[in-house]
């Protein structure tokens, strides 16, 4: 097989390559004669278009030879033929395919292009939302718009979710570990024999108060200034009673005196 100049567009899985067909033969392991020839012409364009209704609106219902009829038209742009020419190709190869399937062919088809492809707007191409009632209760809230504050996030009410807990649930099951629960009344039973949290008592402010705390402390604990006062009282305390010392002894001595000269 010589090789193209073109690149061409595999139609299975997009990419742009010049040996499109040894791709879809060798790649996609395409087995069948009859689905490699219309996956082939998807590619090069080859695709033939049924007789049928024009795809601009207001125009002729039934049209025997559709691409002549539409570059025939002179009211719409050269890129808007080639746009619904490549709608009409396209959906006419995924029908020839859907026929092929319906007959059951051997060798076995290894596509599925007219199975996989819901269309634009198809409800299929959406991830379908959980109906469990938690989840829903929780889409209800809207808890991505409601709890933010100026793009930060806030903590979230504890709601649990399915679609991540069975998954978790599974993987318990299959490892031979006990399963979990996500009722609602048992996280509430759970809220409910937690033990409240204990009340400090808050700090007064009374003068009275803060003396007698004051004074219970040990003299190691005690403020240094505390210290400091009660260190001169004592000072002064022994300085009192070394004078009271000495003026006795300077009485008795003035007493001795006083009978040796009489």
């Amino acid at each position: 097989m010589t090789k193209t100049k073109d690149q061409g567009v595999c139609p299975v899985c997009g990419k742009s390559l010049y040996m499109v067909a040894k791709h879809i033969r060798q790649t996609h392991m395409v087995r069948n004669k009859v689905e490699r020839a219309i996956l082939n012409n998807m590619t090069t364009g080859r695709t033939v278009i049924p007789p049928g209704p024009c795809p601009i609106p207001g125009c002729t219902p039934h049209v025997l030879h559709v691409a002549k009829h539409l570059k025939g038209h002179t009211d719409i742009t050269v890129q808007r033929t080639e746009t619904e020419m490549a709608k009409l190709k396209k959906a006419a190869a995924i029908a020839a395919l859907a026929r092929l399937r319906a007959t059951n062919p051997q060798p076995p088809m290894a596509t599925s292009l007219d199975v996989e492809d819901p269309g634009e707007g198809s409800s299929t191409s959406h991830r379908q939302l959980c109906q469990n009632p938690d989840c829903r209760r929780h889409r209800e809230k809207k808890h991505p718009k409601s709890n933010t504050c100026k793009g930060v996030m806030l903590p979230l009410s504890p709601v649990f979710s399915c679609c991540l807990f069975f998954p978790l649930q599974h993987k318990l099951q299959a490892h031979g570990e006990p399963e979990l629960s996500s009722s609602s009344e048992e996280v509430e039973e759970v809220e409910a024999a937690r033990p409240p949290q204990q009340q400090q008592p808050e700090p007064s402010s009374s003068s009275e108060e803060v003396e007698k705390v004051e004074l219970a402390r040990p003299p190691q604990q005690q403020p240094r200034q505390h210290r400091r006062a009660e260190e001169t009282f004592q000072v002064l305390e022994e300085a009192e009673d070394i004078n009271v010392l000495l003026l006795s002894r300077t009485m008795c001595r003035g007493d001795i005196s006083d009978s040796g000269g009489a």
